[in-house]
């Protein structure tokens, strides 16, 4: 999917991903753009591109890791280079149900702090640039701010206790937020 920014009408810009654990029905698109600034339309445009509109999990068992892949891209256009920013609505959620973020093996990792999530008896839902060191997704349910990350692969993994719910009509749900900033 790829998003046009205009130099100066649309700084912002955020592609929401929808996390589905179940294909039970079909995935929804959506995409938010945020304007700014309608002074000018000069130069080429940012573009940010992701690989997917829809991570789907598929059906999860417990200590069963899942891992799924993605890519974000930005074309910083005009400007002088842009900051990418990434951050979920809030954990894995149904109903009053969540999946918490991994604290990953060492029981350490956060926001701005990777470490190995490998172990099958480690939960949560962790993101990873490197596919062996993991960390948290900023949480805007609690205000937590977007966190800055690099453009490029991006491993998702997800791993439930056997005291997860996990029922079978009703998916766990939540959208993850990638912003571009440019920079003039």
């Amino acid at each position: 999917m790829l998003h046009e920014i205009p130099r100066y009408f649309n700084p912002y810009f955020s592609t929401l991903i929808q996390t589905n654990p179940s294909a039970d029905r079909p995935p929804p698109f959506q995409s938010s753009v945020q304007s700014g600034f309608a002074e000018s339309t000069n130069g080429k445009p940012m573009r940010i591109a992701s690989s997917a509109n829809f991570v789907d999990y598929g059906p999860i068992t417990p200590t069963n890791p899942i891992i799924r892949k993605i890519s974000v891209s930005v074309d910083p256009g005009s400007s002088q280079g842009y900051q990418l920013l990434s951050s979920a609505n809030h954990p894995l959620k149904l109903d009053d149900n969540i999946i918490p973020d991994t604290t990953c093996d060492n029981g350490a990792c956060s926001e701005k702090i990777a470490a190995p999530f490998l172990n099958p008896f480690t939960f949560g839902l962790g993101f990873s640039l490197d596919g062996v060191n993991y960390r948290q997704l900023a949480d805007r349910s609690k205000e937590e701010p977007m966190t800055a990350m690099p453009m490029g692969d991006l491993t998702i993994k997800l791993n439930v206790s056997q005291n997860q719910p996990l029922p079978k009509d009703k998916h766990y749900e939540n959208t993850l937020i990638f912003l571009a900033i440019p920079k003039y």
